[in-house]
């Protein structure tokens, strides 16, 4: 299976090795495929700068681990959750 990943689980697997951490290793080694696009990427990179910058080696080990996909269709989040914040849209 294909899992998106947002950039809280990003963020929160690149400062921590907690729950999210085990989680995420628990769902490669059960074969599955972690995805992300670019803006969540960033979106993720861009918070980890800013409040644990010394955790930006662990996000880059991270990526190596994840799929980078092309950006999901604004389209698709519109039409499944049209009460979300512009902010959260792209994703």
């Amino acid at each position: 299976m294909r899992i998106f990943l947002d950039a809280n689980i990003l963020f929160s697997a690149a400062k921590s090795r907690g729950a999210i951490s085990i989680l995420l290793t628990e769902l490669i080694n059960g074969a599955h495929t972690l995805v992300a696009d670019a803006y969540v990427i960033e979106e993720a990179r861009r918070n980890l700068t800013a409040k644990f910058p010394a955790e930006l080696e662990a996000f880059t080990a991270l990526l190596q681990l994840v799929e980078v996909i092309e950006k999901a269709s604004p389209q698709l989040g519109n039409t499944l959750a049209p009460e979300l914040p512009d902010k959260d849209r792209p994703v």
